[in-house]
């Protein structure tokens, strides 16, 4: 009987800048060295300075349509962004997408922040401008998750930033800045994901997600962890799963007519199974062992595999990158 001797580990989401330029006249002083006149110049051309306050006061603010106009750039921008986060797949894949977008959400902050808003919306704009730097740092925040393997997809890592502190006060400033001028209605955060709750979603025990039948060979597996698992066998020379088979935590499950050959055996745990993966904490090993079966016309193999540490265990396994874990 060969047992695991290895717990598997569960591992684990445009516009134009108006302002003015000031353009300041230099003087330059030269000596004639043959006369010893001293020549006073003037320049036309002078450096450009950094606007001053009062430069920057007297910008004129943009008008509503304008304004709408800046709005609905970075609202598109963003949104973008938020669509990618939500294809990823894979740790990560969800970390850099993440990433991604934080930096674009700072990118869009940038510009907004250096827009002058309507008189009536000064103020609710500045709490807008304000909530997309908050998110900005929450979305670096879901990448690290993300690559610690906490948050495992896309659709894990909006559901976390659903319900971020950050997004609900840009919800409430969105919600001012619409209301502030009742005339123009001003729009904008149509990319914030609705408050989402984590899923803990489970297929039932022993659900084939994948089977290839032909062979008298078993795989019994007992998982004596807490956690729900998937064991993916893969035959030596292929990069697909002939067997995938779901298993609940402290469940046991026998997998019959597996075609002979030498196989890998993979297994994924976690949390929130999606229809094809773990969304929250998220492990990837592989035993480090490799299966054969063997039918003869009086016999053939059955390996027995225990999940859970025991004292003794003579099966060892390996942490697995998820990009190439076997799909």
């Amino acid at each position: 009987k060969l047992t695991t001797g290895a717990k598997v580990t569960a591992g684990v989401l445009g516009a134009a800048l108006l302002g003015g330029v000031l353009l300041v006249p230099s003087l330059f002083t030269s000596d004639d060295p043959a006369t010893g006149n001293r020549t006073t110049l003037g320049s036309t051309a002078g450096t450009t300075a950094a606007p001053t306050e009062e430069a920057a006061a007297t910008t004129p603010p943009l008008d509503p349509k304008s304004f709408q106009f800046s709005l609905d750039e970075a609202n598109r921008q963003i949104t973008a962004g938020l669509a990618a986060l939500t294809k990823a797949t894979t740790p990560a894949a969800t970390a850099k997408a993440a990433s991604a977008l934080a930096q674009t959400v700072g990118t869009q902050t940038s510009t907004l922040s250096g827009l002058t808003a309507p008189a009536e919306a000064t103020t609710a704009y500045q709490d807008v401008v304000s909530a997309l730097s908050a998110l900005e740092e929450e979305l670096n925040s879901v990448s690290g998750s993300a690559t610690s393997q906490d948050v495992c997809t896309g659709g894990a890592a909006n559901a976390v930033l659903s319900r971020a502190d950050a997004a609900a006060d840009l919800r409430t400033a969105i919600s001012g800045l619409a209301a502030a001028d009742p005339a123009a209605k001003y729009k904008f955060g149509s990319f914030l994901p609705a408050v989402t709750k984590d899923q803990n979603r489970r297929k039932a025990n022993a659900t084939y997600l994948k089977r290839v039948t032909g062979g008298s060979g078993e795989l019994k597996v007992d998982n004596g962890n807490a956690g729900d698992v998937v064991i993916k066998l893969v035959k030596s020379g292929s990069k697909k799963p002939s067997v995938t088979v779901y298993i609940r935590g402290k469940k046991k499950v026998t997998t019959g007519r597996i075609k002979d050959g030498t196989y890998q055996v993979f297994v994924s745990s976690g949390t929130d199974w999606d229809g094809k993966r773990f969304t929250r904490n998220c492990g990837f090993t592989k035993f480090d062992s490799s299966f054969k079966f063997t039918t003869t016309s009086r016999q053939y193999t059955i390996w027995q595999l225990s999940l859970k540490t025991v004292l003794g265990g003579n099966a060892t396994s390996t942490p697995v990158n998820p990009e190439a874990f076997p799909e």
